[in-house]
């Protein structure tokens, strides 16, 4: 592929996504069409890296960029719309979500000792109202990775099936809507629904991540429990916790 071998300069250029009715024309994130992992980590960081980055050949990504916060971004509100229509089966539908700073090093969000949310769920009729979905990250300049799970309830068990999910790159955009095949465009896939950290070891808390082209300095309030395959030589993860026995963390030439 000829693009592959180009040098191109990004700098605020976005998917935008208008629902009819709906007035606010909401930024989203590029997306590369590859499935080098080159291009599956610029897909992971568009929410900034649309914003102003640099691809080299082969997909290589360089971007700086700082967000603190990070735990305060979140979803507060779903609620039923008549200007988006429905286009999947009758029935209810609960709502999960993550909020992701960095897909490869598993920084994400995180309250309550879990980093997966539960939002609710709503009772929804084919070709009838669609899903607004409302959020609050104005810390974070309405930036991040969005990582929404979709599960239709069983009428009868109550169980929870039918679960799909769907990344979301938010570029400023504070509203969001799902009309069951696509969350503005993103369109839902199949999956299963990760396994909640509350039943494991708890999460690592970060406070805080900086990018600097192919290394971070993340501020986590423990040590990480894995830092042997995520973490790459030149990260930096620095102790914004209350234990001191320990100040930051300096991944080097691993062996």
């Amino acid at each position: 592929m000829p693009f592959l071998l180009a040098l191109l300069s990004i700098e605020n250029t976005y998917r935008y996504d208008i629902a009819v009715g709906f007035s606010d024309n909401s930024p989203f994130g590029l997306r590369v069409k590859s499935t080098t992992d080159s291009a599956v980590r610029f897909n992971d960081l568009s929410y900034f890296a649309s914003q102003r980055s640099t691809l080299l050949p082969y997909f290589k990504l360089t971007a700086n960029r700082s967000f603190d916060d990070i735990n305060g971004a979140h979803i507060y509100n779903l609620q039923t719309v008549e200007w988006v229509h429905w286009f999947r089966q009758t029935g209810k539908y609960s709502y999960r979500y993550e909020i992701i700073w960095d897909n490869e090093r598993n920084i994400k969000s995180c309250r309550n000792g879990t980093t997966l949310f539960e939002q609710g769920s709503l009772d929804l009729i084919c070709h009838g109202e669609g899903v607004l979905i409302n959020l609050d990250s104005r810390k974070t300049g309405y930036q991040a990775l969005l990582r929404l799970y979709r599960s239709k309830i069983h009428p009868i068990n109550g169980f929870e099936i039918e679960t799909e999910t769907v990344d979301i790159p938010l570029c400023g955009a504070h509203m969001i809507y799902d009309n069951g095949i696509s969350v503005c465009g993103f369109k839902w896939k199949r999956t299963t629904l990760p396994l909640n950290e509350k039943t494991q070891s708890p999460p690592t808390i970060f406070d805080a991540i900086h990018f600097n082209d192919s290394s971070v300095t993340a501020f986590a309030q423990s040590k990480p429990t894995d830092l042997t395959t995520a973490w790459k030589t030149g990260d930096i993860i620095i102790n914004s916790g209350p234990d001191d026995s320990w100040n930051s963390i300096i991944i080097r030439q691993k062996r």
